[in-house]
């Protein structure tokens, strides 16, 4: 190897070694970019989860009150459970032709105000007989 030569090689290695800083850094930004949306991916999914076990949570306190309504239990027509779910229960004589029939409607409503859930039950059941 020529004097020349090393010193050609010695400029290549100088030169590469501000790109290496720049390519470090780079590469750090896009892991960093991956990192934070994978982060905000995970929340939101911890949310939908949170969301969905809140909804069958309703589902299942509706469906335990509409046992008692069919079951013949007397159940207020508003109520609270567990400071979390508020429900109404409407009963009203069935629109159709038949007789004899009550719609039983159950809303419950869960959440802050700004993002309020709601989930609602219907269904028919034989009025009381009158005598």
């Amino acid at each position: 190897m020529t004097p020349q030569d090393d010193e050609a090689a010695r400029k290549i290695y100088v030169a590469e070694g501000g790109y290496a800083l720049l390519e470090a850094l780079v590469a750090f930004i896009i892991v960093a970019l991956g990192l934070a949306f994978t982060f905000r991916a995970i929340g939101q999914s911890a949310d939908s989860a949170r969301l969905s076990h809140e909804r069958l949570a309703a589902v299942a306190h509706a469906e335990s009150l509409m046992a008692l309504i069919a079951a013949g239990a007397p159940v207020a027509a508003a109520g609270r459970i567990d400071d979390i779910y508020a429900w109404r229960l409407s009963l009203a004589p069935a629109s159709s032709s038949a007789t004899g029939l009550t719609q039983v409607r159950l809303h419950v409503e869960w959440g802050p105000s700004t993002r309020l859930q709601r989930v609602s039950l219907t269904t028919l059941r034989l009025s009381a007989p009158s005598r």
